[in-house]
């Protein structure tokens, strides 16, 4: 079974926010504000998957024709947008995604039609195109898509990223992304090679637990690690969407379920798998919906809300020392084997790995890296330049 065929596709992510800059071997993008959306395409029709993999078709139907302008058998991917007045429309985006009801769907694609807009393929014809540089896929992107009102390829200038910047600012749109002209496609992962330029900015936070409110509308108690690792409570967001709702509409397989054991058993990194940004809190896409005992806050009245808080921070502190000490006891006693377990590489760099210990490199030099950022390049230097150490002669 083929990439297309499998389905499931991780997209690349984008780095941390960084400052409007220029840079000779980058090109630079508008950053829609919308939802991340991977297309599959071939002569039959079209299936489009948000990056959690759930499908979006359904909710956009007015989408169901663009297949016609790709040519072959392809995967894009790009964002999925509803402009208003010409600028996407991000609460509209929100209630489309959520909505159930057939006639008010086609009613609201018929008022505000969805548009997707690509800016990278992945596969084609049989093809994968990951390893392929940036530049080299949009040569490929561009022969691919015949745009039309609804379908169309980003845009992009080389090397004016602070220029672009000032255009989206001036535009009011979110913001720009920053590639490098050589980057490679990886999967799932989150690299420096893409860096994200907002004006309208966001933060990322840690969620430490919720109040619930009347009618099911929960309150979220946001948190934030300062340059010396405390953590500090922020303030606390009430969602727009109910629980209730969003189990109705099928949201529920986004919930992660944890007890306050294990979720106290957590240390500071695996924490950040809860950190809630911005943009996620609109989406009502991830809820800590059953942490029990004192993480779930019922009824505490705003009088005593601080002194609650300090308690869960202080505790939550304490188990993240905790769990990271046993965590750097384990990496450092983990084997190559453990730790290709541990950690998910792409295809490539695991036949790297293969092709290492199939010289004999002994293991301890291999596992230098065997670490969640390696670089292919490196890698692979490493392994096509490795000379055995000469043995000495007593």
């Amino acid at each position: 079974m083929d990439l297309f065929d499998q389905r499931g596709i991780q997209p690349m992510l984008i780095s941390e926010q960084v400052e409007p800059y220029d840079d000779d071997g980058s090109i630079f993008e508008l950053k829609l504000d919308g939802c991340r959306c991977i297309a599959y395409l071939d002569g039959s029709g079209v299936d489009l998957r948000n990056k959690r993999d759930r499908k979006l078709l359904s909710q956009f139907p007015e989408l169901e024709h663009i297949y016609q302008n790709s040519h072959g058998k392809c995967i894009l991917d790009g964002e999925l947008i509803v402009p208003v007045e010409g600028k996407p429309d991000f609460y509209q985006l929100q209630k489309r995604t959520l909505a159930t009801n057939p006639f008010k769907i086609k009613l609201a694609a018929a008022r505000s039609p969805a548009a997707f807009v690509a800016y990278d393929i992945l596969y084609l014809n049989g093809k994968p195109l990951a390893e392929l540089p940036l530049m080299e896929r949009k040569e490929v992107l561009a022969k691919t898509v015949t745009e039309c009102q609804q379908f169309s390829v980003s845009r992009y200038i080389e090397r004016q990223g602070k220029a672009l910047f000032e255009m989206a600012k001036q535009q009011e749109l979110e913001g720009v992304v920053g590639k490098k002209m050589s980057s490679l496609y990886w999967f799932g992962r989150r690299t420096k090679e893409w860096q994200k330029v907002k004006w309208m900015k966001d933060e990322d936070f840690v969620c430490i637990g919720y109040i619930p409110k009347e009618k099911g509308i929960t309150s979220l108690v946001l948190a934030k690690y300062d340059e010396n690792d405390i953590l500090h409570v922020i303030t606390h967001v009430t969602l727009g969407v109910s629980r209730m709702k969003m189990k109705e509409n099928g949201e529920n397989v986004f919930i992660q379920d944890l007890t306050y054991e294990e979720f106290m058993s957590l240390d500071k990194d695996r924490m950040k798998e809860y950190l809630l940004t911005e943009e996620e809190l609109q989406e009502n896409r991830r809820y800590l919906d059953s942490l029990e005992g004192q993480m779930e806050m019922k009824n505490v009245p705003d009088a005593g809300m601080e002194e609650q808080e300090n308690k869960l921070l202080s505790e939550l502190i304490k188990a993240a020392k905790e769990s990271k000490a046993k965590e750097e006891e384990m990496i450092a006693n983990e084997t190559l084997e453990e730790r290709l377990k541990r950690i998910s590489f792409s295809p490539q760099l695991m036949r790297l790995f293969g092709k290492a210990v199939a010289m004999k490199i002994p293991e301890e030099e291999i596992l230098k890296y065997a670490y969640e950022e390696v670089s292919m390049i490196k890698l692979g230097q490493f392994v096509n330049n490795y000379q055995p150490k000469a043995k000495a002669v007593g």
